[in-house]
């Protein structure tokens, strides 16, 4: 036997939207952790368990998807349920993070993404609802490179400070040798404050593959090598950068 399923709505839109959230309803199993019924803020949960249980990503990028859904998604949003999201409900919101700054935006709309991906799988919802938000758009920046003047400039500053009388421990010249090592091997900061050895004697090469990283009430360190073998690599570097990390690093010994 075949039941006819019918909705109502003020407009035809809404109608359609209706009648799709009865049909899901109608054809979720009930044994589903995920349901039309369920709350954002407990499908974040369980979209960061499911995370965590997959082993996939860093927990440095677990972390940075949780300060987001504790941070922007749950606090606005987090009481609707999955029946009670559209498009354009998200659409507004994700829209509104622009004034804020597009890199909250950017980061919003991403969790958000791979979170209702998740009730997708789970049928909770026939589509996933972000895929037709507005494009994130990032405005150019242009492009400006470092002159020898704005060099000297900034090492003339840097030993302004390292001579500068204070209370505490002297100064290092630690900053001065990261600039360098970054001229030197265009190395970005993070690459360079974790840099981890020197490999070859001729010629000079560096080895990068992991960067800084932080983790919640536990110690500093590096962040583990990209997945793919392209993580870890030797470059080849300027002859007079070579001993500088060695150098900071006997600085640093107690």
């Amino acid at each position: 036997m075949v039941r006819e399923v019918t909705a109502t709505g003020t407009t035809r839109a809404a109608a359609d939207r209706a009648l799709r959230v009865k049909l899901a309803e109608r054809s979720t199993p009930r044994e589903s952790a995920i349901t039309p019924s369920t709350t954002l803020a407990k499908l974040a949960q369980t979209w960061i368990q499911h995370l965590h249980d997959e082993r996939r990503l860093e927990n440095t990028t677990i972390n940075e998807y949780q300060r987001v859904l504790d941070n922007i998604v749950v606090p606005e949003i987090g009481g609707l349920k999955l029946s009670e999201v559209t498009t354009g409900r998200l659409d507004s919101f994700i829209l509104r993070l622009r004034q804020v700054s597009v890199n909250r935006q950017r980061k919003t709309k991403v969790v958000l993404g791979a979170m209702f991906g998740l009730a997708v799988r789970h049928d909770a919802l026939v589509v996933n609802p972000v895929h037709q938000t507005s494009k994130v758009h990032r405005e150019r920046q242009e492009v400006r490179t470092l002159t020898v003047e704005d060099l000297e400039m900034v090492r003339r500053a840097l030993r302004a400070w390292e001579e500068e009388h204070r209370p505490g421990p002297r100064a290092t010249s630690d900053m001065a040798d990261i600039i360098d090592v970054m001229l030197g091997s265009g190395a970005r900061i993070g690459e360079v404050l974790a840099l981890r050895r020197y490999v070859d004697a001729a010629p000079m090469r560096h080895r990068r593959g992991s960067t800084p990283s932080s983790r919640p009430a536990t110690t500093r360190g590096n962040r583990s090598p990209t997945s793919s073998g392209a993580g870890v690599r030797s470059v080849p570097t300027l002859a007079w950068t070579g001993s500088l990390p060695t150098r900071s690093a006997r600085r640093s010994r107690p």
